[in-house]
C-alpha cells in the first residue's frame, strides 16, 4: 500500500514538472523555427526581352539582388503602389485551383486564409514580409491602372530556400530571399470630351439646335494586352438623343478640328459595337471589338486616337443660364484581370438662355395685355417658329404679295400683367417685331432689339420694358369740333361764291 502511495506521489510530481517545462520547450522550439525575409522587388517596363519572357523571368541565384536591369527589357524600373497578398498552400488549397481564379475571386473565396501585406511597394518597388517555412502563393491584389500583362506573377515560393547545396542535397538555409515579379506598363488610358469643337468645353445653343459632342480616347502603348476598351456616356435629363435625327460616328486618327475629323472616313462597324441612348437608359455605349483592339493597336504609338462624335439637343428641362454637364467614362480591362475606369479632367457643359419682357404705356406706369410679337434673327432674315417635341426652329422671312411666312412663326402675347418671355435661345442678339398692339395703342414701327445672355432671364434688372404710344383721339360726330368744321366749310364756300360772281360781272 505504501509502495503504491509513493508511485502516486512521484507521478503527480512528474506531471507538475512537465506542466512547467513543456511551455519552455515549446517556446524554445518556436525560437528555433526558421524564418525567411522575403523581399519583393516590383518591376515595370514597356516591354521585356523575348528570352526572359520565354524563360518565365531571369534567375537570381541564391535569392540575391539583381543589380543591373539593362538586359531585362525596355525602360525597366521599379513600380510603386502595388499591393501583394498571399495564401499558404495546403492539400485543400492548391496552386492548380488558385491559378484558375482572379485576384478578386481568391480574396472573396478564401477571405480568412488570405494575408495582405500591410504596405504597398515603395518608391523603390520594394515590399517585404517575414514568413515561416511553407509554400506560398503570391498575387497582386491591387495595382496602378496602367499595369497590364505580367511576368513571374502570380508566383509560388517554397521556403526555406538553400544555397551552397552539396552532392548530398544539403545546404545552408537562406534568411533573406529577393524575388522580382514584373509587369508590362504603358501610359494610363485617358479620355477627354468636348462640345462644339475639339478642345472646347463650353457652348450655348437654342433648344432644338443640334449640339455636337466629341469624345477622344488616347490609345495606350500596351493596348495589345487589353481585353476590353469601352466608352460609356450617360446623358443628363436636360439633353435629348433622337434616333431619327441624331448621329453617332466613330473615327481613328489624330485631329485638330471637328471639321477635319468629319471629312475622314468612319471606322468600320466591325471594329466596335454600339448601344444608342433611349428614353429609359439614356446611355451611349461604344465598345471596341477584338478586331477593333487589334486594329487600333497597330497605331498604339500615340499617333492615333479613338474618337466618338455624336449629337443631341437641349430640351425643355433645361434651366435658363445654368450649365448642363455631360461627362463620359472610359472603362478598360487589361491582363491579368485589372479593371478600371477614368473620366475627363474637365467635363464639358452646354447652356441655353432666355429673356423676360413687360409691355407698358408710354409713361411706363401701366402694364398692357394683348400685344403680339414675333422674334426675328438680328439680320432680319429668320423668324422663330415651333418645331416638334416642344423645340424651336428658324424659318426664312418671306414677305411678298403671294406669301407671308410670319403666319408660321411663333406669336408671343403679353399677359394681363403685360409680361411675356422667351426661353431656350442661344446667347445672341435678336429683334422683337410687334404685329398687334393693345387696344387704343399704336403698333411699334421699328423692330425692338434685345440680347440673351447667361443672366438675362434670371436677373430682375434685365427685364426689358417695351412702351407703346397711345392712338391720337378723333373728335366724335355732332360735337363742338364738328360745328367748327362745318362753319369753316360754309365760310369757304361763301368766299368762293363771291369771287365767282365778281368774275362774271367783270
Amino acid at each position: 500500500m505504501k509502495h503504491k502511495n509513493k508511485l502516486a506521489i512521484l507521478f503527480t510530481t512528474f506531471l507538475m514538472l512537465l506542466s512547467v517545462i513543456a511551455p519552455s520547450m515549446s517556446a524554445l522550439a518556436e525560437e528555433n523555427e526558421h524564418m525567411t525575409t522575403l523581399r519583393i522587388h516590383k518591376l515595370q517596363a514597356e516591354s521585356y526581352n523575348k528570352k526572359w519572357i520565354e524563360a518565365g523571368g531571369k534567375e537570381n541565384k541564391d535569392g540575391a539582388e539583381i543589380e543591373n536591369f539593362d538586359d531585362l527589357g525596355v525602360k525597366v524600373k521599379p513600380l510603386q503602389d502595388v499591393q501583394f497578398s498571399y495564401i499558404k498552400l495546403t492539400d485543400e488549397i492548391t496552386e492548380e485551383i488558385l491559378k484558375g481564379m482572379s485576384s478578386k475571386t481568391i480574396m472573396e473565396t478564401y477571405e480568412e486564409e488570405v494575408v495582405t501585406l500591410p504596405e504597398k511597394t515603395d518608391s523603390n518597388g520594394l515590399a517585404s514580409v517575414v514568413l515561416p517555412d511553407g509554400t506560398y502563393y503570391f498575387f497582386e491584389s491591387d495595382k496602378p491602372k496602367n499595369v497590364t500583362s505580367a511576368l513571374a506573377v502570380p508566383f509560388v515560393i517554397s521556403l526555406p530556400l538553400y544555397k551552397n547545396i552539396d552532392k548530398d542535397g544539403k545546404g545552408t538555409k537562406l534568411d533573406v530571399v529577393n524575388v522580382y515579379p514584373k509587369n508590362i506598363t504603358g501610359d494610363e488610358p485617358k479620355v477627354e470630351k468636348d462640345v462644339e469643337e475639339i478642345d472646347n468645353d463650353n457652348a450655348n445653343y437654342t433648344i432644338g439646335e443640334k449640339v455636337p459632342w466629341i469624345i477622344t480616347a488616347d490609345v495606350p502603348t500596351n493596348l495589345k494586352d487589353y481585353v476590353s476598351f469601352k466608352l460609356t456616356d450617360k446623358l443628363d435629363e436636360k439633353l435629348t438623343f433622337d434616333e431619327n435625327t441624331d448621329v453617332v460616328k466613330v473615327y481613328f486618327g489624330n485631329f485638330k478640328t471637328k471639321d477635319a475629323m468629319l471629312k475622314e472616313k468612319e471606322v468600320s462597324s466591325a471594329y466596335y459595337s454600339i448601344e444608342k441612348p433611349n428614353k429609359v437608359s439614356r446611355t451611349l455605349t461604344v465598345k471596341l471589338t477584338d478586331d477593333g483592339l487589334k486594329k487600333l493597336n497597330e497605331n498604339s504609338d500615340n499617333s492615333k486616337k479613338l474618337y466618338v462624335y455624336y449629337t443631341t439637343t437641349i430640351n425643355r428641362n433645361a434651366k435658363m443660364g445654368q450649365e448642363i454637364k455631360n461627362t463620359v467614362e472610359l472603362e478598360f480591362e487589361n491582363n491579368p484581370g485589372n479593371t478600371n475606369s477614368v473620366g475627363p479632367k474637365t467635363p464639358p457643359t452646354v447652356e441655353t438662355g432666355g429673356k423676360k419682357f413687360v409691355k407698358t404705356n408710354e409713361e411706363g406706369n401701366k402694364q398692357l395685355p394683348g400685344a403680339k410679337f414675333l422674334i426675328m434673327s438680328k439680320d432680319k432674315k429668320m423668324y422663330l417658329a415651333d418645331a416638334p417635341n416642344n423645340q424651336w426652329k428658324w424659318i426664312p422671312v418671306v414677305d411678298s404679295y403671294f406669301e407671308d411666312s410670319s403666319s408660321a412663326a411663333h406669336i408671343f402675347t403679353s399677359e394681363g400683367n403685360g409680361e411675356f418671355e422667351v426661353k431656350g435661345l442661344k446667347y445672341d442678339s435678336y429683334l422683337l417685331k410687334e404685329i398687334a398692339a393693345p387696344d387704343e395703342y399704336v403698333v411699334s414701327e421699328k423692330p425692338i432689339p434685345f440680347t440673351v445672355t447667361k443672366d438675362s432671364y434670371n436677373s430682375e434688372k434685365d427685364i426689358q420694358q417695351i412702351q407703346n404710344r397711345k392712338k391720337p383721339e378723333i373728335p366724335k360726330t355732332g360735337g363742338i369740333g364738328s360745328a367748327i368744321f362745318i362753319a369753316l366749310g360754309l365760310g369757304l364756300m361763301g368766299v368762293a361764291y363771291m369771287k365767282l360772281k365778281e368774275t362774271k360781272e367783270a
